[in-house]
Formats: structure tokens, C-alpha cells, sequence
């Protein structure tokens, strides 16, 4: 009799999208470049900004509305442990591809 069991990885990873180089190379880039403003606690931002009061310093200067929503889907998606789907239209509309939005959820997630 064989055995015809799942391993839990194969059950809780989703499988990684088709994409070409180029398409995973700028997922890889934009993944980096927002990283570090999506990993701060709330609470770091909270002191960040209170710091910023009191010590005068301007604030960052706005970021771009593709941006915005990009890093909404990231901090989204990390946060809840799903794909945020309702911001993936306004990512394609960005110029993202399905496959990359795709993509940014599985990073996302893991």
C-alpha cells in the first residue's frame, strides 16, 4: 500500500506563478524598495511621528498612487494572511500582470 499523504508545506505554499526573468526581477525590485516602509510596527510609527513633532523634522514626501496601493497590498496581505483581491485591479490597472500580483501576494505571505 502506498502512501498518498500531503506534506503540510505542499498544502500551505501556493505555487509560485509563471512568470519570465524580467517579470520576477522587477517583482523582486519593487518587493524591495517597499519592504522597509511595510515592516515597521504600528507602534514605531507611532514614535516615528511623535519624534517628528517634537523634534521638527519635515515629513517624507508623499509617494505616488501606484505606490500607495502597492504598498497597501503588501502590508494587507502580510497582515491578514491572505491576498488583499480587492486592490489587485488597481495594481493591474498600475501595469502590474496577474502572474505579479501574484507573485507579491506568495512574498507576501511567506
Amino acid at each position: 500500500m502506498t502512501s498518498t499523504s500531503t506534506s503540510p508545506e505542499a498544502i500551505t505554499t501556493p505555487a509560485a506563478p509563471a512568470l519570465s526573468r524580467a517579470e520576477w526581477q522587477a517583482v523582486a525590485r519593487l518587493y524591495a524598495e517597499i519592504e522597509p516602509a511595510t515592516s515597521v510596527s504600528p507602534f514605531a510609527r507611532i514614535v516615528g511621528r511623535l519624534a517628528q513633532a517634537l523634534t521638527g523634522r519635515a515629513t517624507p514626501a508623499p509617494v505616488d498612487t501606484a505606490t500607495a496601493t502597492l504598498r497597501e497590498f503588501v502590508c494587507r496581505t502580510r497582515r491578514f494572511g491572505r491576498p488583499a483581491t480587492d486592490l489587485a485591479p488597481a495594481l493591474q490597472a498600475s501595469g502590474f500582470s496577474a502572474g505579479q500580483v501574484a507573485a507579491l501576494a506568495m512574498l507576501s505571505i511567506h
